[in-house]
């Protein structure tokens, strides 16, 4: 019988397994947030990676699994962001293969 990987009152999914299979990222649909991305490594409990008024989804790992590609509404419209894994940095707007950091 399958085990459940986290705990919570919310719903929650499955978005994607690092490349060495051993980090999940997977959104929660929170009641004043609503779509977040989250983090679950080894041995830790889940930590945020993109908790915001607007709706974080669709994570992905990059092959190398060094960043983490996802959709948002921040801008208004839904558009793909990216963003380090490792480094917890501000997102990069995805823009017909340009790249520009966001500011707060």
């Amino acid at each position: 019988m399958p085990e459940p990987l986290t705990e919570s009152k919310n719903p929650q999914g499955a978005n994607s397994w690092s490349p060495d299979g051993r980090v999940l990222a997977f959104h929660e649909i929170g009641p004043e947030t609503g779509y977040d991305l989250w983090i679950l490594e080894p041995g830790k409990d889940p930590t945020p990676f993109a908790m915001t008024p607007f709706r974080e989804r669709g994570a992905a790992f990059s092959p190398d699994g060094r960043w983490l590609a996802y959709s948002s509404d921040e801008s208004g419209r839904d558009e793909v962001y990216i963003r380090p894994y490792v480094r917890r940095s501000k997102p990069a707007r995805c823009y017909r293969c340009k790249f520009e950091t966001l500011k707060e």
